[in-house]
């Protein structure tokens, strides 16, 4: 008997993975697949499929089934196609029907930024209690020997605020902590985008981008969308939030950042937080 092709399933696609997706069909591997997902590197490129309830990160493809009602039907290692607007994998064949537009963090005037330094500080001192404690009980026993607590996030991304060339500080955290996105790369994602927010010169972020290739496949993707101002909404909606010292709409959005991946959101948070209490010790970060 003939096999038929699987129905086509429609997805959305952000604007930031168009050309993956619609470009010329190409073989992709599959990094990682879990039950919200799967990883496909592209050319180099890593390209999310996701089910509607995981975290929109901003270069995916987004179908609206929930996890769990997908089967993927691949492994790490696996070959499937991307490409003429279609992502085929042995269970599904996703359809881009629609494009859809990431958020990208709101980029504060000088004046701006002046004028919001109290309250911004104030805010970040505030969120301080609920993110911390619970970043460092959640992730203790994860990293370690060498990696101790997680104290070393928020020195490790003060060390790089203050400095005016922290690639050094950068080296010390990039990859650093186990999984997809080691806990490193969130802190410095969360002070990148807090860097692109206040408008300065994007001195951590040009260090962190030239350094991408110390770190996993899927923590690169990110940390390049970071550097540009991307990030998943309840991420970009917060730091725009904590940036301006709006403490009530931040912390309407911390429980979903908080509970991205397993300590993803908090060490993330650990970085928003840190760059944010010391930028007023910062020179560079001042006058932005």
């Amino acid at each position: 008997m003939e096999s038929r092709e699987p129905a086509l399933t429609p997805a959305a696609v952000s604007s930031l993975s168009v050309r993956s997706v619609q470009g010329e069909i190409r073989a992709a591997r599959v990094i990682a697949a879990h039950r919200f997902g799967v990883y496909l590197d592209v050319a180099g490129g890593v390209l999310p499929v996701l089910t509607s309830d995981a975290a929109a990160l901003p270069t995916s493809v987004r179908v609206a089934a929930r996890a769990g009602e997908v089967d993927w039907g691949v492994t790490p290692g696996d070959e499937v196609v991307v490409g003429g607007g279609r992502v085929r994998v042995p269970a599904l064949v996703l359809a881009a029907a629609r494009t859809w537009r990431p958020p990208r963090v709101r980029v504060l005037t000088p004046g701006q930024t002046a004028r919001t330094s109290a309250s911004r500080a104030s805010c970040a001192n505030h969120m301080q209690e609920p993110v911390v404690p619970d970043a460092t009980s959640a992730s203790r026993g994860s990293c370690r020997g060498e990696e101790g607590e997680r104290g070393w996030l928020g020195d490790g991304i003060r060390a790089a605020v203050l400095a005016s060339a922290p690639g050094e500080e950068v080296d010390r955290m990039l990859g650093r902590g186990p999984g997809l996105t080691p806990a490193g790369d969130d802190a410095l994602a969360g002070a990148v985008l807090v860097e692109v927010a206040l408008g300065g010169p994007p001195t951590l972020a040009d260090a962190v981008h030239r350094r991408l290739a110390a770190t996993t496949a899927v923590s690169r993707a990110l940390l390049s969308a970071a550097c540009e101002g991307y990030a998943a909404p309840p991420v970009v909606a917060l730091v725009d939030a904590v940036v301006v010292g709006d403490h009530d709409t931040a912390a309407a959005h911390l429980p979903r950042v908080l509970a991205i991946g397993h300590t993803s959101g908090h060490d993330l948070m650990t970085g928003v937080l840190a760059a944010l209490v010391t930028t007023r010790s910062a020179p560079r970060w001042r006058a932005a």
